[in-house]
C-alpha cells in the first residue's frame, strides 16, 4: 500500500511527460487515466512493451474515450474456456 501511496503522491507532482517516462509502472498507469494524456497521445501510445497494469488501464481509457486500438496494441489475454458465438452483421440502414 505504501508503494501505491508514494506513486500517487509522486504522480501528482509530475508533468504528464515525466509521468509517461517514469520507471514506475504505477505512475505510468495513472498517467494513462489523466486528462492531460489526451486523445492524440492515446492514438500514438504504444503499449506493446508496457507493464500489464499500464496496458489494462490504457485499454480501459481507450474504450471510455471511443478510441480504436490497433491490433499491435491489444493486451494479451488467456484463451477463453467457453465458446464465443459471433453473428455477422447483415444489412445496414443508412
Amino acid at each position: 500500500m505504501d508503494d501505491v501511496n508514494r506513486a500517487l503522491f509522486d504522480f501528482l507532482n509530475l508533468s504528464i511527460n515525466d509521468a509517461i517516462k517514469s520507471d514506475n509502472p504505477i505512475i505510468r498507469a495513472f498517467a494513462t487515466l489523466d486528462r492531460r494524456f489526451g486523445r492524440r497521445r492515446l492514438d500514438a501510445f504504444d503499449d506493446s512493451k508496457e507493464h500489464p497494469l499500464v496496458k489494462t488501464l490504457y485499454r480501459f481509457r481507450c474504450k471510455a474515450e471511443g478510441v480504436k486500438i490497433e491490433p499491435n496494441h491489444l493486451v494479451q489475454r488467456r484463451p477463453m474456456n467457453r465458446l464465443l458465438l459471433v453473428t455477422p452483421f447483415v444489412g445496414r440502414k443508412r
